[in-house]
């Protein structure tokens, strides 16, 4: 990425914070000019500092998703995806992916869960040792 687009990438993250920060103010001036002496305030700035309040803050929220969102799509990527790779399992058959934990395949119906050759019980693939008896596996 070049230096432009990492200015322009400042500005609007800068531009972002300020707009929803005087949103925020706006808001606030407005309710409590509102709460203090609803009557003496003249309503063209109560309606200015509300309304003009919200559209600052959902503006500059909007700015700052676009500001942003290189730094939402890598902690997707790189933080989210891992996840899912780590639910599914290939099938050591035919090679369709199958949920971790599945005992059958649900392409070729072969069986996927081991067993102990000494003691029979249920083997996680790719376990070194039996976790009821202890014996080693292959």
């Amino acid at each position: 990425m070049n230096g432009k687009h990492e200015k322009i990438k400042c500005i609007l993250k800068i531009a972002g914070f300020c707009a929803a920060g005087v949103g925020v103010v706006a808001e606030a001036v407005g309710l409590i000019l509102m709460a203090i002496d609803p009557l003496n305030v003249p309503l063209g700035l109560l309606l200015f500092l509300t309304s003009g309040g919200f559209i600052l803050i959902f503006g500059g929220i909007g700015v700052l998703g676009i500001a942003f969102r290189r730094e939402s799509v890598k902690y997707e990527r790189d933080e989210l995806a891992p996840l899912q790779e780590t639910q599914s399992e290939p099938c050591p058959h035919c090679g369709e992916l199958n949920a971790a934990g599945s005992l059958f395949c649900g392409l070729c119906g072969e069986n996927l869960q081991t067993v102990c050759p000494h003691c029979g019980a249920p083997v996680v693939r790719g376990r070194k040792f039996c976790s009821r008896c202890g014996t080693k596996l292959f």
